[in-house]
């Protein structure tokens, strides 16, 4: 699987359901407004 960076609002990602503005995926972190709120090195 490659990196991916998905700007978007409301993403849901596997399990997880992250609602919010400005929502990055980057890599292996999930970046909301500039703030990690979860590192997901396994995907």
């Amino acid at each position: 699987m490659k990196p991916k960076t998905v700007i978007k609002s409301g993403v849901k990602i596997g399990k997880e359901c992250i609602i919010g503005y400005n929502v990055y995926i980057s890599e292996n972190k999930i970046i909301k407004d500039g703030t990690i709120i979860e590192d997901n090195t396994i995907m």
